[in-house]
């Protein structure tokens, strides 16, 4: 079954920091995509907007890029299953799109090639191992606490 043919499940959190709204969406089956033995290297992929709200979310017109650019983030990693979203978070100002690569030097290869030729955009990249994706699990943990 294709990533196309699948229904994914997201969830979606609201919460506070510092007097601040954030917010996160992140996806309830990766584990139906990959595991962390394929995919042990958590890369983060921030976007600094360039005309936040006051609240620090994204204001519309920084929204419609970082909608555009997740749309080529989702074509150039996921489809090829080089790298599968786990979740997203906004906050101050940034949204962290936060990934579970199989390979370092083939998802930055491929996220290269689609946006090499892109004027500069604003971003950043960390990479980090994390083959039991600790965080993630952390994080669903909390949304499963919380629903009940």
């Amino acid at each position: 079954m294709t990533t196309e043919e699948r229904e994914e499940i997201w969830f979606l959190a609201e919460g506070e920091i510092e007097g601040q709204p954030s917010l996160m969406r992140g996806r309830k089956d990766l584990d139906s995509l990959a595991t962390p033995a394929s995919h042990p290297i958590r890369l983060v992929i921030t976007w600094f907007c360039e005309d936040p709200e006051a609240t620090g979310l994204p204001s519309p017109s920084d929204f419609e890029k970082v909608t555009d650019f997740e749309i080529e983030l989702s074509a150039t990693l996921e489809e090829p299953a080089i790298a599968f979203c786990a979740f997203v978070f906004s906050y101050d100002g940034t949204v962290e799109f936060n990934f579970y690569a199989s390979n370092l030097n083939d998802t930055v290869a491929a996220l290269e090639a689609t946006f090499g030729e892109e004027p500069q955009l604003p971003i950043q990249l960390a990479s980090e191992e994390e083959p039991d994706w600790a965080d993630y699990r952390a994080i669903l943990s909390d949304i499963d606490n919380a629903e009940d």
